[in-house]
């Protein structure tokens, strides 16, 4: 994952892609890149609007993928 790459993919619009990007690497990584990855994606969240279903969907799979 790249956080200049998902950060991107947010400014285009494609805030699900991003998302997707950056749980499927939480769901295969461990250690601190999978803290950083956590962390960017939590700051990501704070950029898109709450009631947003990709950003909703997006919750509940990184609960997933931590859990």
């Amino acid at each position: 994952w790249s956080s200049d790459v998902c950060s991107s993919d947010l400014a285009q619009g494609q805030q699900k892609q991003a998302f997707e990007r950056l749980i499927t690497f939480i769901r295969n990584s461990s250690g601190d890149e999978r803290k950083r990855a956590k962390e960017h994606l939590l700051l990501l969240f704070q950029l898109v609007d709450p009631s947003d279903p990709d950003l909703i969907r997006a919750r509940n799979e990184l609960a997933s993928a931590l859990f």
